[in-house]
């Protein structure tokens, strides 16, 4: 039996009682990239286009291979073109074999060329950061893990945020996985020092301690290559900044007139952190009054006259670096801005 067999079966099938109902079907993996074996299974999606495509959708076992016509909806492909699940490459890499119209192809397609955008760059930078998070939340689960089982188990893990973190700051997407990972992480542009051999290590090691060791360098060597390409020029990184967080100001100001001594702390220490690490990502070293060292729950004047302090510096630094704040006095003015757009 050809695999394809597999995906023609389902295509006839809907050409014969469910015209209408199906959008696409799309194969990829080990098929699409002729790289099968005799117990390999043929990677396949199809998109309903009504509730009664949904009856498609099975899971079976053929001549021992287990199969599946799996039901993608065109919602759950938009989040993935967006790269709000991790397996875009199932829409990068692949290939089409049955679309009901024109309409169905080109909306598939629009998708995939979003998946294949890189352009906004940022949301790469975004995505890494919350996958960074992820992956210490990781590590602390397996500092008193002291079962080989559960130790393996959290590498495999740990291995697969570090991969599509890389993937992220390397503006692609992991492809295959499993056996191929560690190579597709090694034609890489940007990658942690030492990986190879860490990663080829974490596979070999036996002894629990020097497997955490192994883990923590590679997650710190991560990160750190993560922050090397987590940068910026200044204009880039605040253009447009304060426009938004002058409000963080306003909350300060209007919580120490009303007595609220919590979103005093907040709000700097918020404001705080977000200033300091575009100035980290600029590469420069401002610095700016300390309005949380000025935070004094039965004085709140305290804080809200370094608040004032820090937003007069920050703005002087801010036009001293080029950056045009957009300021409006009145709605007219705003209706002469619009005009011009």
């Amino acid at each position: 039996m050809e695999l394809i067999e597999i995906a023609e079966s389902l295509i006839d099938k809907i050409k014969k009682d469910y015209n209408g109902d199906v959008s696409l079907i799309h194969i990829h993996g080990s098929y699409f990239y002729n790289d099968t074996h005799d117990l390999s299974d043929l990677d396949l999606f199809f998109v309903p286009k009504t509730e009664r495509g949904y009856n498609l959708g099975q899971t079976f076992i053929l001549n021992g291979i287990g199969c599946d016509y799996f039901a993608l909806s065109w919602e759950r492909l938009e989040r993935i073109a967006n790269h709000e699940e991790k397996i875009v490459s199932i829409i990068t890499d692949g290939e089409i074999l049955y679309y009901h119209s024109e309409e169905d192809l080109e909306r598939f397609n629009k998708l995939k060329e979003r998946a294949n955008d890189i352009t906004d760059k940022t949301e790469f930078i975004n995505r890494g950061k919350e996958i960074m998070k992820n992956v210490y939340k990781e590590y602390f689960g397996i500092i008193k893990c002291s079962n080989i089982t559960e130790i393996r188990k959290k590498i495999i893990g740990i291995i697969y945020n570090i991969s599509f973190l890389l993937a992220e700051i390397n503006f692609t997407s992991i492809k295959r996985g499993r056996k191929y990972l560690g190579n597709e992480i090694k034609i890489m542009g940007n990658i942690p020092e030492d990986f190879e051999n860490i990663y080829k290590r974490l596979f070999l090691e036996k002894d629990i301690e020097k497997i955490k060791e192994l883990l923590y360098t590679l997650i710190v060597n991560t990160e750190k290559l993560f922050k090397e390409n987590n940068t910026g020029t200044f204009h880039d990184n605040f253009n447009g900044f304060y426009e938004e967080m002058i409000q963080s100001y306003n909350k300060i100001f209007h919580a120490c007139e009303t007595g609220d001594i919590y979103t005093p702390l907040f709000a700097s220490v918020e404001l705080t952190s977000e200033i300091e690490e575009l100035f980290r990502r600029s590469n420069c070293s401002y610095t700016l009054p300390d309005m949380i060292g000025a935070y004094d729950p039965n004085d709140l004047r305290k804080i809200k006259e370094k608040a004032k302090k820090h937003q007069e510096e920050f703005v002087r630094i801010l036009k001293e670096n080029g950056i045009q704040i957009k300021i409006f006095e009145n709605i007219d003015e705003l209706k002469k801005h619009l005009e011009k757009i």
